[in-house]
């Protein structure tokens, strides 16, 4: 019997919205915050759900992140591909920022007692940036398939596609900043009245 089953997506489909298992709060708050420091502590708070133990999780999992990445850049400086040791810094360096400014998001919600647990009411939006986000994915893998020899975004055949993907991206990521940033004002305005 070969029929069909209808799988709901998992972590490497690009409808999935869980975050490869970090959950959808943090993949969103993950795309909000870019560069890191876009979010007020307050508002990385909001993004997480005003939920301190899934503020402390994602604390958690960015310090592994950060450790493996560093830990990825020694090994690449000892076997000499400083290119590498150089990008796993850099990406070390950001999981590590991205920790802090998480914790700054529990010191904040700290101080605020009584601060309400807050619905992720998202879904749409993140479905749409992750769509995007998987779209340039896609150029830039067509651009490996080609064995082309430019970076993707500089490549004469792949280079437009590259870049209007990456602004559909942008675009979706600005709708979801946009609907985010009302239900933040909309919650802060409720809890001040």
């Amino acid at each position: 019997m070969n029929e069909e089953i209808d799988m709901p997506p998992g972590p490497d489909h690009p409808e999935d919205i869980t975050g490869y298992g970090v959950g959808k709060r943090h993949l969103m708050a993950m795309h909000l915050d870019q560069p890191i420091g876009t979010l007020t502590p307050a508002q990385v708070a909001f993004a997480l759900g005003n939920d301190p133990d899934l503020i402390m999780d994602s604390i958690d999992h960015e310090e592994e992140q950060s450790g493996m990445a560093a830990a990825d850049a020694a090994h690449a400086r000892r076997s000499g591909d400083e290119y590498a040791a150089e990008r796993d810094l850099a990406e070390s360096r950001s999981w590590a920022n991205s920790a802090q400014t998480k914790r700054e998001a529990l010191n904040w919600l700290t101080a605020q007692a009584g601060t309400p647990f807050v619905e992720f009411a998202f879904d749409n939006e993140m479905r749409a940036v992750r769509l995007a986000a998987w779209a340039v994915a896609d150029a830039y893998q067509a651009c490996f398939a080609d064995e082309c020899d430019e970076n993707p975004a500089d490549c004469p055949t792949h280079g437009g596609l590259v870049a209007a993907r990456k602004l559909a991206e942008e675009s979706e990521t600005d709708r979801l900043r946009s609907r985010f940033l009302d239900a933040f004002h909309a919650s802060a305005a409720k809890r001040t009245a």
